[in-house]
């Protein structure tokens, strides 16, 4: 530039001299730039960093929501604009697969829930039912139990395999943290009558008579209905979170997620030191804890190390 001089330059790539002078102003100045620029450069790594801590799964339109949720005022269109630039996106998830083949030769016990999923106590109506996770790995899948009074999971589990054990395993959990009895009327819905006659007989031959019996009178009140409107903010955040998360960083990061939301939603925010245990952990370690979640008082019964 100093050797040929500006002129002689912009004339060769065909630039106006004027128009090599204000860039170079607003390089030495950037506060000549427009309020748009001076905007944008603010807002991109803002906008980055909410995406990295989603794991990277975020588009625009939860990247916008949750900066408007810290106070940092943006259009939807400007994420999406400064995304492009960024050359980011997020993670979007594959059709949808049959988890369900029923049998319409098969009785079908009567429908005690008529699709009015409330509760006015405790134990009184579960909602049962299994989703899927595509990861890398192959197919995870997720069986959940719901009590729709306190709209909490009271009973999960992951596999990766759908078979019967792993929904009976999510059951068991619920039915020995919550202890019903026959006194309370306990209504369990299940989405296609998900569970399979033959090992759910087996599976209740090994409970207490008085759970066997409230056991016994919660599964006759099973749908008929193909289809489950039973959706609550839980299940939404839960589920289609884990889905995506799963797709992105396969299914021990699936695992990890589903764990990490299932202990913040019981204990609270969680400290450095269990997130800390969290990141570390195998995948053996991480089924071993889901175990212990819904009986554990406390994050240390969870994390303590068997001898």
């Amino acid at each position: 530039m100093e050797l040929y001089g500006v002129e002689p330059i912009c004339k060769v790539l065909q630039v106006a001299p004027s128009a090599y002078r204000r860039y170079a102003a607003r390089c030495r100045q950037p506060q000549l730039r427009s309020q748009r620029a001076q905007k944008d450069e603010q807002l991109r790594p803002q906008i980055y960093r909410v995406w990295e801590q989603s794991f990277c799964v975020y588009g625009a339109r939860k990247v916008w929501k949750q900066m408007n949720r810290e106070s940092i005022h943006v259009a939807r269109c400007t994420v999406e604009r400064l995304m492009g630039d960024l050359g980011i996106e997020g993670v979007r998830r594959g059709k949808r697969v049959r988890t369900t083949v029923p049998d319409s030769a098969a009785a079908c016990p009567q429908d005690l829930v008529r699709r009015h999923f409330e509760a006015d106590r405790p134990n009184r109506l579960w909602v049962a039912d299994f989703t899927y996770v595509s990861t890398w790995q192959g197919w995870l899948y997720v069986a959940f139990v719901i009590d729709a009074y306190t709209k909490r999971i009271v009973g999960w589990r992951a596999s990766s395999s759908m078979t019967t054990d792993f929904v009976l395993d999510a059951l068991e959990q619920a039915v020995y943290d919550r202890r019903p009895s026959q006194a309370d009327g306990l209504i369990h819905y299940s989405h296609d009558a998900i569970l399979s006659t033959f090992r759910l007989i087996d599976w209740m031959l090994i409970l207490p008579p008085e759970q066997e019996q409230a056991f016994i009178q919660a599964m006759q009140s099973m749908s008929e209905e193909r289809n489950m409107p039973f959706v609550t903010s839980i299940e939404r955040h839960f589920l289609a979170r884990g889905k995506a998360e799963g797709i992105a960083e396969g299914k021990t990061e699936g695992m990890l997620s589903i764990l990490r939301h299932m202990l913040t939603r019981k204990f609270g925010p969680l400290p450095e030191w269990a997130d800390a245990r969290l990141a570390q952990a195998d995948p053996d370690t991480l089924a071993l804890w889901s175990e212990r979640i819904l009986f554990a008082d406390s994050l240390e019964d969870i994390f303590e190390t068997q001898n």
